[in-house]
């Protein structure tokens, strides 16, 4: 195994928050058939009954945390993937979304990202003080493009090789 300091890299952790609403016609639906619908559609409740007697609308946030190495290009695209695939109902709703670089140490302890640490594969963080930390990490290949990037160890390898053919 290689080891890296992950200080010396641009590891980034991305904190991914989607607002997701739909307007129901309260003429046709109760809240409580709303509300099923909505869970349906998106695996939560939204539960805030005065809301939707105001504006017809049911809302819920769903957060993401991700990594990559600074720049978040694929980021929000994986997020929607995601979300399309564990939500049946996602295209029919209303969204918004905001994304914040987060530091990563600040992270390393919760449980929630911890989890999602050691369900992949092996790394290790050292840290200044002469401790480290085991961790594992997931990369993920969504894209045809992504394929072909890692085939050639690289997106900059892949550039550079389809440039000089």
């Amino acid at each position: 195994m290689q080891e890296v300091n992950i200080e010396k890299t641009d590891f980034t952790l991305w904190e991914i928050e989607f607002e997701i609403s739909k307007k129901y016609d309260s003429n046709k639906f109760s809240f409580e058939e709303a509300k099923q619908d909505f869970y349906e559609k998106i695996g939560v409740v939204s539960v805030d009954e005065e809301d939707f007697e105001r504006s017809e609308y049911l809302t819920t946030e769903i957060q993401y945390f991700a990594c990559d190495c600074g720049h978040g290009g694929n980021i929000i695209n994986d997020c929607l993937n995601a979300l399309k695939e564990d939500s049946p109902g996602f295209g029919e709703m209303d969204y918004e979304y905001r994304w914040n670089k987060r530091n990563y140490k600040d992270y390393l302890d919760e449980e929630y990202i911890s989890w999602a640490l050691d369900i992949s594969s092996y790394g290790q963080i050292k840290y200044k003080d002469g401790t480290s930390k085991t961790i594992k990490v997931l990369c993920r290949i969504d894209t045809e493009n992504e394929v072909e990037y890692y085939k050639n160890g690289g997106i900059l390898q892949y550039v550079l090789r389809n440039m000089l053919s």
